[in-house]
């Protein structure tokens, strides 16, 4: 039976109480590679987990000085960037590329491509341990990888073909890139007679090379695609409020997102507008393997708006993090915006206490 967790998703509404036996989303981060992989220092793999290798790899293969270290990765990304456009780089055809004969968001571009090649590569007999398929457990509804990669996933994932079903009104507000790295997602099998579940990729992944996130430009536009595609789920919800609010959210998920066809009638030709805010917003959530730095700033404004939907609910927030006992403890004590920590002495026992708090929402 599932742990009856109490949300309401609109301000204009009074506080009511309401079922969602929704599954928990995992929000995954390159510090899953590192459990899969354990201790260990290899340059093939370092891509999946260390970004300043992958800055380090990217300007080596395009012939660009490699950036120092002294610079966040981030900013490597703009420098290398940079030089590219000045100094001249070799493109992804071994060409020859001219000083100051292209823009820097063409060579942004070709950097992309090697990024998503470098991933491609480093994704290799990726392991088949239990420590890999974490992702792949019944516990979660769905999955939104920070990382770039599914590599997890193996042969048992297949490409949305057509997103047509996830499309929403509107959607010209926001740059073609933009709206890939809110919709672009894999399949992967279902749970209690669903088809399937969806993996998202808000910072883009390899197999769309073109929605790689790597430097402040593409960091900077992130904030207003997820205010953008909040807006547009705050407005499905005043649509359908007369039918009550959140027995209409967790319906309409989860069918969109586990793919059960158990859609309520009343909801009609108004779907919601699917994207990775969408089970952010409305599902627990486990954060696992994610530093949530400063420079996620996107996140951190749509868990604010989370807070703020749940204030009136008399609910605790449904949040957890597995963070080091070292990391920043005095913020994480403060339970930001009710996120609650699950802290650990070594990342073996945490991983072992995330999948604990991941059960006992379908115990």
């Amino acid at each position: 039976m599932s742990v009856e967790h109490w949300f309401i998703m609109s301000n204009d509404c009074p506080p009511t109480k309401q079922k969602n036996n929704l599954r928990p989303a995992l929000v995954l981060g390159s510090g899953f590679h590192r459990h899969v992989f354990g201790s260990t220092d290899q340059w093939a793999i370092n891509p999946l987990y260390d970004w300043h290798c992958l800055v380090g790899q990217v300007s080596r293969r395009l012939q660009v000085a490699v950036p120092s270290e002294v610079l966040s990765p981030v900013q490597r990304w703009e420098t290398l960037v940079l030089r590219a456009v000045s100094e001249r780089y070799k493109n992804h055809r071994e060409q020859w590329v001219g000083e100051f004969t292209q823009q820097a968001s063409v060579v942004e571009n070709t950097a992309r491509r090697v990024v998503a090649n470098i991933i491609d590569e480093a994704s290799q007999n990726y392991p088949q341990s239990t420590r890999a398929q974490i992702p792949l457990l019944d516990l979660w509804g769905a999955v939104i990888s920070l990382n770039f990669d599914a590599a997890w996933l193996l042969k048992q994932f297949r490409q949305e073909k057509s997103e047509a079903k996830i499309r929403w009104e509107g959607s010209s507000k926001l740059s073609l890139r933009e709206y890939k790295r809110l919709t672009h997602h894999l399949l992967m099998s279902g749970v209690e007679g669903g088809a399937y579940r969806r993996v998202w990729f808000p910072n883009g992944s390899s197999i769309a090379p073109e929605t790689v996130r790597m430097g402040l430009h593409d960091y900077g536009t992130a904030p207003h695609s997820i205010q953008v595609a909040f807006s547009h789920l705050k407005k499905w919800e005043r649509d359908n409020r007369s039918q009550g609010q959140i027995a209409t959210c967790a319906a309409a998920l989860r069918e969109a997102s586990e793919g059960v066809n158990n859609l309520p009638e009343f909801l009609g030709e108004s779907p919601m507008p699917l994207s990775w805010v969408a089970d952010f917003l409305y599902r627990p959530l486990i954060i696992a393997g994610v530093g949530l730095s400063d420079q996620e700033s996107g996140l951190w404004w749509l868990l604010a708006q989370r807070a703020r939907n749940i204030a009136r609910a008399e609910a605790p927030a449904n949040v957890y993090i597995l963070v080091g006992e070292k990391d920043r403890p005095d913020f994480w004590r403060s339970k930001p915006f009710g996120i609650e920590p699950i802290v650990c002495g070594n990342w073996d026992e945490g991983w072992e206490k995330m999948l604990l708090k991941a059960r006992n929402f379908s115990s």
